[in-house]
């Protein structure tokens, strides 16, 4: 499974949202690991 990141979906929505830039690093360096996990099979729980 390929995981595509889109910028051009992110910039829009964390505008959207107001997250401050050190929230939307958080956001990503957070969920890098955590996809990584589901390639892995170390996350149970499904995607939505």
């Amino acid at each position: 499974m390929a995981i595509i990141v889109r910028i051009d979906k992110i910039c829009p929505a964390s505008y959207l949202a107001n997250l401050t830039l050190n929230q939307l690093s958080n956001l990503i360096a957070n969920t890098i690991p955590h996809e990584i996990g589901h390639t892995l099979g170390l996350v149970d729980t499904p995607h939505e």
